[in-house]
């Protein structure tokens, strides 16, 4: 099935002819859709808001309603939909042409007869909360905010007996009418989709209905709702926080990913540096592809920057997007004492488990510390080697206990990430982004584990569930998560003789000759007690006997009795104060300045930089803290990288406040640490941006190596931009936040772009830095836009414009300008888009600037070609073609030409089309930008197709499904391999 081209979208569903009318005229640049079964729709632009919407008209009844409402939301996959029309009035106190907002749906004819009477049996739907707030704000005072009734029935009497149903069983309800339950009922199968019901009352469902709708009450009150539900969408922002949001990706013949919009202002970091999975293959393993990442036309300058004004609240910032894996971590050496639990859990994991209802989710729950984690991974490592899922693993950290859990939309970021769905090939809407997900598990044909580790809340999880029995789904939490369906497994701490065990099989792990727990059965069962027999103690108490090998089990015993609190919680605490007083003075204060690292993980590099050490020389320490199960060493990508258990984290960060020296040295660790992030963020900044007859940027052999750095230390690098708002590491935490814009825009991580820029802004604000202002206003435009928030977007950039010419920096005030005219194109404000591009373009002229003139020109011709004025465009295209090669840029050069190649394949030139098309083809492939040539072949087989020339379409768009491929954009390389198919 074709599905439409991803925009904020908002489907608006009517029943009746007036209804749809009523929609329909306030809509702009209205286009028609037809879904392969013949459904139709039209989709336009609501004026002053960042939505496209899509109007349908259902027709009559609740059944019609549920079955063409789940086909459209599954077609046109919107963020939220809306059921406006006309209802009858149950209440006196609600007039003729009133407008009732449903809070709640109720279907009035669910029930059970018996000799008793009528036993009531009802459905309720509850509205959004999202949208109901977006009502009460836009509409304060102007509707009625009531439950509706619905039925299948035309209420024309109010003293009827289902009248009187109604008032005794749902006597809270404001209007009725006849579908909005089969709407409810369809949107709630859709997860996570805001819905609302607005009803214009156009009677009082009474006998005079029939002269209220001759009278043309129908249309007044239809014309009423729709204008409710306006208002309600101009105070509706499509999802952020949520997701990475909601972009606009508009017509090819506009170029769009590629040449506009959004890449084309920022760096033309092409999203396709890994390839994604091959049906019916397990997920992961594919090796990364090198990939040109240049400047890009109108991107913001590091280090240029400003604004200053009162504060807006954007949206909340969350924890970074957490990083998935398709390989499971290594089971955790020396597992012992939980056998009993190990075989309630494995039946539960095998998919071919002979039952009737099987059990997709279990969750495995206790204490920080209690080995949840290392139950379900040993778990998980026996059900792959029994060979159950053929079809992969998936692992994420849902860090639910920190300070900032991942939410449920940026897991599904990482998960849709470990199946190779990045860039271009990833959705730019949550609603797209789930249903993207959701179709990946269903068209997986072989059994999948899903592992979500460290879940704190229902509502990170629930939406990541597989909707397929086939799949199983495992979860660690400190919390019992009974609101899910799973099978919960509680841990509690060992038995006296698993605990005794535990501490027996680690010693002779190390040492097989070590047979002290043999020689001191008793104090090895007091050594348990005084650990609490929970894990984590006693794996750091054998690793003290490991490192006394010659002493007793006795003696430490006697030496943790000695500690000052002995009865503190889990008795964790006299076990980390023995291990932390015994450790010699370097490892001490390593582990103190660990804890204060962003996050838990650090690697070797970023450890020995708090200190003021290489990597080579921290690693020995390192080493020696894991050996003393104090720091925990996580195998990447041939590297390893050293983790802190929370509960560790928590005992060292206690020690470093309770000490005011202590303090003062963690404090200067964290410049060191923040000065170490910043210099080789600029160094893999520097790599993205580099062109061919540049030096070649030092600290990384190439781009791969310094893209794959900024994906491992992504989680710390957008935690410690957040130090921004301590006034001791503002600036260079600003600078990490504004030297991160590029690679955040390009793999599409808005929230995390959303999150560092706002930081940088404040931060420079307070410390009214209005150069790194401007250009934290200007950055955080580009994120907004990125997720949707378009209105939002362009207040930044206006503040950023003011900035920059308030300083009378008029390089920097053009280039805001020129970031403007592209959040004013995908606004659909035209003129305004033409008139800042031209300010734009003549402010780099005077500057001498002739890049970014060149950058100017060719969103100048954009927005030309986005009014209509194709000529105009071309002009400004070819402009901005000779100014690029000029300089030199052979990159701007190639994506000039490309837009040529539009412009005039628009103007009917089709040989110099096709000409312009191979020029930007060599160039991309000199680049080895794979979705540049996936683009461009794909327009050269669609002006061949519409030449009469179906051989060489063919060839092209072949070579475009090979060039995506390569660029890892499987979904854009499925749909052009139709079209090629289509002409065999």
């Amino acid at each position: 099935m074709s599905v439409p081209e991803t925009k904020p979208t908002v489907v608006v569903l009517t029943a009746l002819p007036c209804e749809y009318a009523a929609v329909r005229k306030h809509l702009t640049e209205a286009e028609e859709l037809e879904h392969p079964e013949g459904t139709r729709v039209e989709r336009g632009r609501l004026p002053g808001t960042p939505w496209y919407v899509a109007v349908a008209e259902l027709g009559e009844g609740a059944l019609n309603a549920a079955v063409l409402t789940e086909r459209v939301v599954a077609w046109l996959r919107p963020e939220a939909l809306l059921f406006v029309g006309v209802a009858g009035a149950l209440k006196d106190d609600i007039k003729i042409g009133d407008v009732v907002v449903g809070t709640r749906v109720y279907g009035i004819h669910g029930g059970k007869q018996t000799p008793e009477g009528f036993l009531v049996r009802p459905e309720a739907w509850r509205s959004s909360h999202r949208l109901e707030q977006a009502a009460r704000f836009a509409l304060r005072g102007k509707v009625h905010l009531k439950p509706i009734a619905v039925g299948d029935v035309v209420l024309a009497d109010s003293k009827s007996a289902i009248a009187a149903h109604i008032r005794h069983h749902f006597n809270d309800a404001a209007a009725i009418e006849m579908e909005g339950s089969g709407v409810a009922h369809a949107a709630h199968l859709s997860s996570r989709l805001d819905t609302l019901v607005i009803r214009g009352i156009s009677d009082c469902a009474d006998v005079g209905k029939a002269g209220s709708d001759a009278s043309g009450s129908q249309p007044r009150a239809a014309d009423a709702a729709a204008s409710a539900a306006v208002a309600i969408l101009g105070k509706h922002r499509p999802a952020t926080g949520r997701t990475s949001g909601s972009g606009i990706s508009g017509d090819p013949q506009e170029g769009s990913f590629r040449r506009s919009p959004r890449h084309s202002d920022h760096l033309d970091l092409r999203d396709s540096a890994l390839e994604g999975p091959r049906a019916g293959e397990p997920v992961g393993r594919q090796a990364p592809t090198q990939v040109s990442m240049s400047h890009r036309p109108g991107e913001p300058e590091r280090d240029s920057h400003r604004p200053g004004e009162p504060e807006r609240d954007v949206g909340h910032a969350h924890g970074p997007v957490p990083v998935a894996t398709a390989d499971l971590p290594a089971a955790p050496a020396g597992f012992t004492g939980r056998e009993d639990d190990l075989a309630r859990l494995l039946p539960v994991l095998d998919p071919s488990a002979d039952t009737e209802s099987p059990v997709v989710i279990c969750a495995v729950s206790g204490l920080g510390g209690i080995g949840k984690t290392a139950l379900a991974l040993h778990a998980s490592h026996k059900a792959v080697a029994h060979g159950w899922f053929p079809g992969g693993t998936l692992f994420v950290d849902l860090r639910g206990y920190d300070d900032d859990p991942v939410t449920a939309d940026q897991a599904l970021l990482a998960l849709l990430d470990a199946f190779g769905m990045r860039g271009n090939s990833l959705p730019q809407t949550t609603v797209a982004q789930y249903a993207l997900y959701r179709t990946l598990l269903t068209q997986q044909p072989r059994p999948m584990l899903l592992l979500l580790d460290n879940a704190s809340d229902p509502a990170q999880l629930t939406p990541l569930l597989p909707g397929t029995d086939r799949h199983r789904v495992l979860i660690t939490s400190r919390h019992r998560l009974t609101d899910l369906p799973a099978r919960l497994i509680d841990l509690d701490t060992l038995t006296p003789s698993a605990a005794a065990g535990l501490i027996t099989k680690s010693l002779r792990l190390s040492d097989d000759r070590d047979d002290r727990p043999a020689q001191e059965p008793a104090a090895l069962a007091e050594l348990a007690v005084v650990c609490g027999n929970h894990p984590l103690a006693l794996q750091i108490a054998a690793a003290m006997l490991r490192r006394r090998r010659y002493r007793t089990i006795g003696s430490l015993v006697t030496d943790i009795r000695a500690t000052t609190d002995p009865t503190a919680t889990l008795a964790l605490r006299p076990i980390f104060d023995l291990a932390y007083t015994r450790l010699p003075e370097a490892q001490a204060r390593l582990l103190r300045l660990l804890a204060l690292a962003p996050t838990a993980e650090v690697d070797s590099g970023a450890a020995g930089a708090s200190c003021g050490a290489t990597s080579e020389q921290t690693l020995p320490l390192l080493e020696e803290l894991a050996a003393s199960r104090l720091v925990t060493p996580v195998p990447s990508s041939g590297l390893v990288r050293w983790r802190l258990h929370d509960l560790v984290r928590a005992y060292a960060a206690a020690v470093v406040a309770s000490d005011p020296s202590l303090t003062e040295e963690g404090e200067t660790a964290r410049g060191k640490m923040l000065s170490f992030y910043l210099s080789r963020t600029e160094a893999a900044d520097n790599h993205m941006r580099w062109l061919p007859g540049n030096p070649v940027p030092n600290l990384f052999d190439d781009r791969p190596a310094a893209l794959a750095w900024l994906d491992a230390e992504r989680a710390n690098l957008v935690a410690a931009t957040q130090w921004a708002a301590d006034d001791r590491h503002a600036l260079a935490a600003t600078d990490i936040a504004l030297t991160l814009g590029a690679y955040l825009d390009w793999r599409r991580y808005f929230d995390d772009y959303v999150t560092v820029s706002q930081a940088a802004q404040q931060a420079a604000r307070r410390r009214d830095d209005r150069d790194r202002e401007g250009v934290a206003w200007n950055q955080l435009g580009y994120a907004l836009r990125g997720s949707g928030q378009v209105m939002e977007a362009i207040e930044a950039h206006t503040r950023a414009r003011d900035l920059h010419r308030a300083a009378g920096d008029r390089n920097r005030e053009a280039g805001a300008w020129n970031s403007l005219g592209l959040a004013l194109r995908t606004a659909g404000r035209s003129a305004e888009a033409i008139e800042a591009h031209t300010r734009a373009r003549d402010l780099h002229h005077a500057t001498g600037d002739l890049n970014r003139e060149g950058m100017a020109w060719n969103h100048l011709g954009l927005a030309l070609r986005k009014a209509g004025r194709t000529e105009e465009a071309l002009h400004a295209h070819m402009c901005a073609r000779d100014l690029h090669r000029a300089t030199g840029d052979r990159h701007r050069e190639g994506m000039a030409w490309y837009h040529v190649g539009l412009a005039l394949q628009e103007t009917g030139r089709t040989e110099e089309a096709i000409e312009a098309y191979r020029k930007d083809l060599e160039i991309c492939r000199e680049f080895s930008d794979w979705y540049g040539a996936g683009q461009t072949l794909t327009a050269l087989g669609r002006i061949h197709d519409s030449a009469g020339r179906p051989t060489e379409a063919r060839v092209a768009w072949l070579e475009a499904v090979e060039a995506f491929n390569r660029a890892g954009a499987s979904s854009q390389a499925a749909q052009v391999q139709v079209t090629a198919e289509s002409l065999t």
